[in-house]
């Protein structure tokens, strides 16, 4: 097995991996399961917390119930 990546300080690094999450999720996920990839695990819940906030406000993220988000492909 691989050791967990860190999650970044900084906030372009935390969207970017939290983008690459949702693509490999293939769906949606939560932001503990996105927290549970790193090594911080869910220390680190409310920056993704945040980071899935934004994206969805800017409709780059879907979520049907607040709670689990998934990446909107291009049509």
């Amino acid at each position: 097995t691989t050791a967990k990546p860190s999650f970044p300080a900084g906030d372009a690094e935390q969207t970017a991996l939290i983008i690459d999450a949702l693509i490999d999720a293939g769906g949606y996920a939560s932001a503990d399961e996105i927290a549970a990839r790193f090594k911080q695990g869910q220390k680190i819940r409310p920056a993704v917390d945040a980071v899935l906030t934004s994206l969805f406000r800017m409709a780059l993220v879907s979520s049907s119930d607040g709670q689990r988000f998934a990446w909107r492909r291009a049509a």
